[in-house]
């Protein structure tokens, strides 16, 4: 930019007459170096369009990489990476008093959508409930689709009463929203909640934990909240 502003600037003052004085007085300014100059004053404005776009097609790209295309959380591998990575910042020696859960989430019956009301029924009901989990989550908070109706939550400073809340919070509102769009056939959605009361556990320790947990809550007519707190399974 300061290069364009200099440059325009000398181009104003050679076609007002103010620069170009050789020792017969006033010289005239050719044509061609007016282009040249203007030209000059062009080259970084342009030069800064084209690292913009660039910026925008890396973040886009980035994007695509990262996220599901369709709800538009997490993709599976750069939850792992993230969540490892968040894990692994916490301090040993700090940890004590900082809590660390996992939501495991699955949409009960979702085959049923899929077989009756096709498809696009069924992209419909994941990202509604993507949205509506978004709804109930801190911007910190990593949320991420494990594949298929599998949806997972890594929540940093939040203890088994904050993350059982949230994931209460999370299925009636399924419940409530899913049947509104779709009736009968809206799925509802069965949660497993794991804790490390210290944040001393390995993500995959909890994410073990909470699919132990989730195993409990399908089992037992779906559509409920299950947790447990890191070492009550065996």
């Amino acid at each position: 930019m300061l290069t364009a502003v200099s440059t325009a600037w000398t181009l104003v003052l050679t076609a007002d007459g103010h620069l170009g004085l050789s020792s017969e007085g006033l010289s005239p300014v050719s044509a061609s170096v007016q282009i040249g100059l203007s030209l000059l004053a062009v080259a970084p404005i342009a030069v800064a369009c084209v690292i913009l776009e660039r910026r925008r097609a890396l973040e886009a790209l980035t994007q695509a990489v990262t996220h599901d295309d369709l709800t538009g959380a997490l993709r599976r591998d750069e939850f792992l990476r993230r969540g490892g990575g968040v894990m692994g910042a916490i301090d040993p020696r700090r940890r004590s008093g900082r809590p660390v859960s996992v939501l495991m989430m699955d949409l009960d019956h979702f085959k049923l959508v899929n077989d009756n009301l096709g498809h696009r029924a069924g992209d419909t009901a994941l990202v509604s409930f993507a949205d509506q989990v978004r709804r109930n989550l801190d911007d910190k908070h990593l949320f991420a689709r494990l594949g298929g109706e599998e949806f997972v939550v890594l929540m940093t400073g939040v203890d088994l009463e904050g993350a059982t809340a949230t994931a209460e919070m999370i299925r009636r509102a399924q419940a409530e929203n899913s049947s509104a769009v779709l009736g009968d056939l809206g799925p509802t959605v069965s949660i497993g909640v794991a804790c490390s009361p210290h944040g001393d556990a390995d993500l995959t320790q909890l994410v073990d934990c909470a699919d132990e947990a989730l195993y409990e809550a399908k089992k037992h007519d779906r559509n409920r909240t299950v947790s447990l707190t890191l070492g009550d399974v065996t």
